[in-house]
């Protein structure tokens, strides 16, 4: 989980869960295209989430490309930071308390700029 979107990553191996398949499960996840439930309701949110979008894109002859991702929830937090145990997210979420394998997934403000559409 994560406090920057409303849904939680589920994963699951049967031999044991390792950083490898959190890491492959998070990108895989967080680059598909928001779902027309995902959005969010509230106006300042879409916003935040049409700016990070937009930041997020490069453009080729005026259209921007991909479509809106889960990822431009993060905003301008993209950076791994890690994951930890946040009892009050899971409790807010969750509607528990204890949830041993449950983690709410870090992110950093970006540590390079996005550089401008031409610019290498």
């Amino acid at each position: 989980m994560s406090p920057a979107f409303p849904w939680a990553v589920e994963i699951h191996d049967p031999d044991g869960v390792t950083v490898g398949r959190v890491m492959e499960t998070l990108d895989l996840e967080l680059h598909q295209r928001v779902a027309k439930n995902e959005m969010p309701p509230d106006q300042e949110q879409f916003k935040r989430l049409a700016t990070s979008y937009h930041n997020n894109r490069k453009e080729l002859r005026g259209f921007l490309m991909e479509g809106m991702l889960r990822v431009d929830f993060l905003g301008e937090r993209t950076e791994f930071g890690g994951l930890v145990q946040d009892e009050k997210l899971l409790g807010d979420r969750m509607n528990m308390m204890q949830y041993p394998n449950a983690f709410s997934l870090v992110c950093e403000p970006r540590m390079h700029e996005v550089a401008p559409v031409g610019v290498l």
